[in-house]
């Protein structure tokens, strides 16, 4: 069964952005998985131009896993682009359920200065323990090559 919104069934919404798909396609897509239910939750969230005590937004989207980053995409833009080399990939709190939830969990302070507060994404893909499991190996690889 799809787990695809009906946006995206009916005008594309979700989708990978045109302006990046050429760069993650070089960079060599390992897994993507595009049209997917994305709730997120911002907590005491703090960013240029942006306030809030608590906010809530169920958004179509992508999340696409290369050998070099993962990426969430949504409508109005990026939800986060992670270089699987930064350090901040650490701070990810990563996890997948087995009814095909992947949970990532921040502090906006570590992947941008400029942001604070706290950021939740669940995304409702088929695919989420597939993701957890190669995020988790590259997150390995990265540390373990580091003292190598």
């Amino acid at each position: 069964m799809s787990r695809k919104t009906i946006g995206h069934r009916l005008f594309g919404l979700g989708r990978i952005p045109k302006r990046r798909r050429a760069a993650l396609v070089a960079e060599g897509i390992l897994i993507a998985d595009e049209g997917i239910r994305i709730d997120l939750a911002l907590r005491g969230y703090r960013a240029p131009g942006r306030a809030f005590g608590y906010r809530r937004q169920l958004l179509a989207g992508a999340i696409v896993l290369t050998a070099e980053r993962i990426a969430a995409f949504v409508w109005c833009g990026v939800l986060f682009d992670v270089r699987l080399t930064d350090p901040a990939l650490a701070s990810l709190e990563i996890a997948a359920s087995s009814s095909g939830t992947l949970r990532i969990a921040y502090d906006a302070g570590d992947l941008d200065p400029r942001r604070s507060g706290r950021v939740e994404c669940l995304l409702r893909t088929d695919r989420a323990q597939e993701f957890a499991g190669r995020i988790a190996l590259a997150r390995d690889e990265k540390i373990g090559g580091e003292g190598s």
